[in-house]
């Protein structure tokens, strides 16, 4: 059970990250809006072992397409009113804000303010900045001072793998807005176990990397890093 978590939360930090923006987020899903840099790759480590690649597609302003190198390979392919997976032909319907509203098994919802309400039974929890503090899988998520400038999505889940990839597919806008703020830890398991992110930043205030400490019941650590290739755009 402690590998697989260890495991599973590599893939699910690995690939919970949103495209880099600058400025106010737009607020229809795939877009970058007023970006100065846009990501294209993510590279998830552990040692000198390399775990998930992830890679970003554009055309003009906006994902066309979410390459997955991991435990399974898979290519997100987006079109105007749904997104479909080649590996497993699974779709995702958008709705007129370019947001996620139905996976084929869960109904999506989200509040006024663009922020993530409800995937099916699943219910999201804000406090009044809009930082996301619960989740199903979270007891409990704290938060740096860093403003969220690069809108990352870091807590959404902890198993992007398979018919999760809408956690994928968050760090496009899909799935609406991010916390205004990077997260600092996050407990579960009765506040038993810990994830603690540090993060290096560059001088424009855009994450570089992100080391992610694993904190086990029994106070072993794993830890782990993601490193993030990005493109200017014109």
């Amino acid at each position: 059970m402690k590998t697989y978590r260890f495991f599973t939360a590599i893939l699910m930090v690995a690939l919970s990250f949103n495209l880099v923006s600058c400025g106010d987020d737009d607020d229809n899903g795939g877009e970058t809006g007023k970006s100065t840099k846009r990501l294209t790759k993510i590279v998830t480590t552990s040692g000198n072992e390399e775990y998930a690649t992830i890679q970003f597609t554009y055309s003009g302003d906006k994902v066309s397409s979410i390459k997955i190198k991991a435990d399974s390979d898979d290519e997100l392919i987006v079109s105007e009113k749904e997104i479909t997976s080649t590996s497993t032909n699974s779709t995702y319907e958008l709705g007129s804000n370019g947001y996620i509203v139905d996976d084929g098994s869960d109904e999506y919802t989200y509040y006024s303010e663009g922020y993530l309400k409800s995937i099916g039974s699943d219910k999201f929890i804000y406090d009044a900045n809009w930082n996301l503090i619960t989740t199903d899988w979270a007891d409990h998520i704290s938060y740096t001072e860093i403003p969220n400038k690069d809108n990352l999505f870091l807590v959404l889940d902890d198993d992007p793998i398979g018919d999760d990839n809408y956690v994928i597919l968050a760090q496009a806008g899909f799935v609406g807005k991010a916390s205004p703020f990077l997260p600092q830890t996050v407990t579960w398991d009765g506040d038993n176990e810990t994830y603690t992110f540090k993060y290096e930043i560059d001088n424009d205030g855009h994450i570089n990397k992100v080391t992610v400490v694993y904190t086990y019941e029994n106070g072993d650590t794993d830890s782990w890093t993601q490193v993030y290739t990005y493109e200017e755009v014109k």
